[in-house]
């Protein structure tokens, strides 16, 4: 069995879609799962789009983004090593947390529509095989139209 090593903790969306350019040819089915928690990705993802046929799944948590009342607790930032302490009980830091998730996640809804990228969220917590059933069914309705 092969084990991969990240050679770093940071998200970089950009050096995998431009991997993705350079190296495949082909036009090609190409099934991008991610968080997409990462700035200045879009350029390239609409030429991927383009070039290929581009399915995006963004996967959240909601121990991410519904966080419950604790009090101060200690928050680690993954990619700077970095640990906040933070309040979750008080003032609006939840709720901006969650705010942010769902503007996130409309944001690449309505980027995927105006690429005709398919896009779709699934959390963790749920079954998300009726959903990608359904992406599918539909991708399958619109290739036989064309």
């Amino acid at each position: 069995m092969n084990r991969l090593e990240p050679k770093s903790a940071k998200t970089n969306l950009n050096k995998a879609i431009t991997f993705a350019l350079n190296s495949i040819k082909r036009r090609s089915v190409i099934v991008m799962i991610s968080d997409f928690i990462d700035e200045g990705y879009q350029h390239h993802l609409k030429s991927l789009a383009r070039k290929h046929d581009l399915v995006m799944i963004q996967v959240s948590d909601k121990r991410e983004t519904q966080l419950p009342k604790l009090g101060i607790i200690p928050v680690l930032d993954k990619e700077s090593k970095k640990t906040l302490w933070v309040n979750s009980s008080f003032g609006d830091f939840r709720e901006t947390i969650t705010s942010h998730h769902f503007v996130r996640q409309k944001e690449l809804a309505d980027f995927s529509r105006k690429h005709q990228i398919n896009f779709l969220s699934i959390s963790t917590d749920e079954d998300f095989v009726p959903k990608l059933l359904k992406l599918f069914k539909v991708r399958n309705k619109s290739m036989k139209s064309v």
